[in-house]
């Protein structure tokens, strides 16, 4: 193989230098501060560690497991000169390997912007496939130790837990998907297809169906302790997996706050984005071992990097989206604030890049037809 020349090297490390551009610029954005300079203030807080970062109002109120966070109350009112910069937020090693993540996004992006679908692509695509199955295994250590989980359990998929438990699973799931669909699928990935697919179609479907039970089941009182959304709860909070597995009791309040109800149907209007890959997953399913997939690519020789990608720009989207949350439960900002923010991230990763990918294999790619052939 020939050395990389230089402009190779350049591509390969421009997603680092735009994810450096981008984080304090995306901190200026979303810290909602109308009395200084976005410099100024950071340079006020730049000695700041991450046990000083606000997650409550002082005068916020009390329950068993201490006063309720902003994940509840929202930081609305909180004063500008307490609020932590992005930079300070992220500072930690479970939003540095998001971050990694996102830099690899943000060259494949940058691939998927100018049409190049060469060995670089596949390369990004390759290392993003393998951070978004590392992410799962950061989520669920996350919760089996309590690291950046709340231990206030809280109704249905807004559930600290519950969310790193869906957020994780829906990387790994997607991650499996880009996988399967790429170009360098391995044919013992092939031979899962009568168990996998299943699998990950739960998980899609998990992402439409969680919020709209959390909506559904809010205020209902607590003697229905069947409640869908209640055993969501539990069943993540008192699993083996953990931290919380040991206490006696786990009570899920009946309603949620103001800030947490915003928050669902956002996940709502997520959930209805996240479950579009369950059609490929069945697919999979039924005619992978019947070389469905390899009918598909034969006739539409692209299908393999359009389907692939489309996944992983999901994956980027869930990824920037649980950082704004835990930024926001931080009090970077108002999660009124940091989810407009990172939505433009998510478009910028996700959406675009999408849409530049149709252009440049639209002509030879099938769009719905290929699940008949």
């Amino acid at each position: 193989m020939m050395p990389m020349t230089m402009t190779r090297k350049q591509r390969l490390l421009a997603p680092w230098l735009a994810i450096t551009l981008l984080s304090p610029c995306s901190s200026a954005f979303v810290t909602p501060n109308h009395h200084h300079s976005p410099l100024a203030v950071a340079a006020l807080r730049s000695t700041s560690t991450a046990n000083d970062l606000p997650n409550c109002y002082d005068d916020a109120p009390i329950d068993k497991y201490g006063k309720l966070d902003f994940a509840i109350t929202d930081s609305i009112h909180l004063p500008d000169d307490r609020r932590p910069t992005l930079l300070q937020a992220i500072a930690n090693p479970r939003d540095i390997l998001a971050m990694v993540l996102l830099a690899v996004g943000t060259g494949l992006s940058y691939e998927n912007a100018l049409g190049r679908y060469d060995e670089d692509y596949l390369l990004l695509e390759k290392l993003s496939i393998g951070l978004g199955a590392l992410s799962f295994v950061a989520a669920m250590l996350q919760i089996k130790v309590g690291y950046q989980v709340s231990a206030r359990p809280r109704r249905g998929v807004i559930d600290d837990a519950v969310m790193n438990a869906y957020a994780g699973c829906y990387s790994l799931a997607v991650s499996w998907l880009a996988w399967r669909a790429s170009p360098f699928c391995p044919t013992a990935l092939e031979q899962l297809d009568g168990i996998v697919p299943w699998l990950a179609s739960l998980v899609f479907l998990f992402s439409l169906v969680a919020p709209i039970m959390t909506l559904v089941e809010n205020d209902v009182d607590d003697e229905y302790s069947s409640s869908w959304s209640k055993v969501m709860t539990k069943a993540i909070r008192q699993s083996p997996f953990s931290s919380s597995s040991k206490e006696n009791d786990c009570i899920v309040p009946s309603s949620l706050s103001e800030n947490e109800l915003f928050r669902t149907q956002g996940m709502l209007a997520i959930g209805v984005l996240g479950c579009v890959f369950v059609p490929d997953c069945i697919s999979f399913a039924l005619g992978g071992s019947s070389g469905w997939w390899d009918r598909v690519t034969a006739l539409h020789p692209s299908q393999r990097i359009l389907e692939s990608s489309t996944t992983l720009f999901a994956l980027y989207a869930t990824e920037a989206s649980m950082i704004a949350t835990r930024c926001a439960r931080k009090g970077v900002a108002p999660y009124r604030f940091c989810v407009p923010a990172f939505a433009v991230v998510c478009a910028l990763l996700a959406l675009v890049p999408c849409a530049c990918c149709l252009f440049y294999l639209g002509g030879d790619v099938s769009f719905f037809s290929f699940y008949k052939e």
